[in-house]
């Protein structure tokens, strides 16, 4: 027989389990009538001129949906649609070696993403985003495009658990 604190154990142990499995992160806020999502290609009016960001982000989007199954990914159309631009990309110099050379320097990505409901016409939100990620000057052009890499899949990933989770 067990004794009536084995027992309050052993009843907050259930209720624990049974209450931490009823709670879903991925899907928990889209609305049940979005099946499909039509991503448009990302566009860049950061005035960068530098094509292979806009690249990047257009493939990991499509990438990190795909991989989330939380939508169909529609060719055209779509129960919803996402559409994502580049506003502003910014390199920068932040920290200065003795002898006033740059030894690092700071790359940030802007974007602006809509997630809008085709069935019921309406949009769902309207939202920037922006990260960045030091990099150091010793390989210039390869450690920026890491640094970007970087950015472009946060960025990615902050735009999937907006749409996903309704934040």
């Amino acid at each position: 027989m067990f004794s009536l604190k084995q027992c309050n154990y052993i009843l907050f142990l259930t209720i624990t389990l049974i209450l931490s499995s009823c709670y879903s992160f991925t899907g928990g806020a889209i609305p049940p009538h979005l099946k499909s999502l039509f991503i448009l290609s990302v566009e860049d009016n950061s005035g960068y001129g530098y094509p292979r960001f806009r690249n990047e982000m257009n493939d990991k989007i499509l990438d990190v949906f795909r991989n989330d199954n939380s939508f169909t990914l529609a060719n055209y159309g779509g129960d919803a649609k996402l559409e994502v631009v580049i506003t502003s990309i910014s390199d920068q110099t932040v920290s200065i070696q003795q002898g006033e050379l740059e030894s690092e320097r700071r790359l940030t990505i802007s974007v602006k993403a809509v997630y809008y409901d085709n069935v019921k016409d309406v949009e769902i939100w309207n939202k920037t985003f922006s990260k960045y990620q030091s990099y150091d000057i010793s390989n210039p052009q390869v450690n920026r495009d890491n640094a970007g890499s970087i950015v472009v899949e946060q960025l990615s990933n902050d735009i999937l658990i907006a749409v996903v989770s309704g934040w």
